[in-house]
């Protein structure tokens, strides 16, 4: 989810290119919810076309927290897909459960038409290329992707250094005093421009300490998500094994103060494989699975720590 700034739209098709500039991918196969204070996108999520089908109850019970937290909004609801009988249903089951009467407008499509289901307009040529959400993003200097798992890369690619490598940047980190240590992170999380090479080994090699894993996650906020995130997502390419939950969980914390929203649920998806009960891991869970803004981030922490 994520919360974004006004967005001026003139047309159904111009909420139809929403998402791209919220997620910057252009969804596919998707069901998107949006929920609108006037013309400032409050929340968001994505969900597969066939979440009725798989995941029903905990997208259900994710969409009613958000929903409750959310108090006076309408919704919007998009379905993508070339199969528009499965976007029909992902979008009607998404109404009903939100409650029809908040729902001020649904649309589908298969990526050239779409349809409005409230009134039955449609079919309606649809081009998101010529949106002025798109042309908004480009000047915003919004990079968006083709693709889901374009847009969620920096989050999922590991390549892992040699055993060499990562015994020498183990020595190394070793033989620091704990100062020291915290010194080197703070220099490290920092970093900008992005850390790289040999400091985003370091990077990841000082998460395995509890203490800077604490540290980093007591640091971050919605001001220096960003900078962190750029920092945390260097680190994730070249971590350990053994220190690859506390990445990926520090990741997704930073993806989802930083308004990235599908690296964030990609961050909760490798960390259901690689450590469920991880202590930071469990908050990004609880977090995504609450449907909780970031602006509520100073609660959330409170109440971890």
């Amino acid at each position: 989810m994520t919360t974004i700034p006004v967005l001026r739209s003139n047309s159904r098709a111009d909420l139809l290119a929403i998402p791209s500039y919220i997620f910057e991918f252009h969804p596919s196969e998707s069901v998107v919810v949006i929920a609108m204070r006037e013309n400032i996108v409050a929340f968001s999520a994505r969900l597969e076309a066939n979440w009725f089908e798989t995941q029903f109850d905990q997208t259900a019970n994710q969409l009613i927290n958000a929903s409750a937290r959310l108090g006076s909004c309408h919704f919007l609801l998009l379905g993508y897909s070339k199969d528009l009988e499965l976007a029909y249903i992902g979008v009607r089951e998404a109404a009903e459960v939100l409650g029809m009467y908040r729902v001020s407008e649904a649309l589908i499509t298969n990526g050239s038409e779409y349809w409005s289901l409230p009134d039955g307009v449609g079919p309606v040529p649809y081009d998101p290329d010529t949106s002025p959400i798109t042309a908004q993003a480009v000047y915003s200097g919004v990079n968006i992707a083709a693709s889901r798992e374009e847009a969620v890369a920096p989050v999922v690619e590991w390549d892992p250094p040699s055993e060499d490598v990562l015994c020498q940047a183990l020595d190394d980190i070793q033989a620091l005093l704990p100062d020291e240590r915290l010194s080197l992170l703070q220099e490290l999380i920092e970093s900008d421009p992005p850390v790289g090479g040999e400091d985003a080994l370091n990077l990841a090699c000082l998460m395995m300490d509890e203490e800077c894993a604490a540290a980093v996650l007591a640091a971050l906020n919605m001001a220096n998500a960003e900078v962190l995130w750029a920092n945390l997502s260097a680190a994730r390419r070249v971590t350990p094994i053994v220190a690859e939950p506390t990445v990926v969980s520090l990741l997704g914390l930073s993806s989802w103060l930083a308004g990235r929203g599908a690296q964030a649920s990609a961050c909760v998806e490798q960390m259901a494989l690689l450590e469920p009960c991880h202590p930071i891991g469990g908050l990004l869970t609880r977090i995504h699975l609450g449907g909780i803004a970031p602006q509520e981030w100073e609660c959330v922490i409170g109440e971890h720590g």
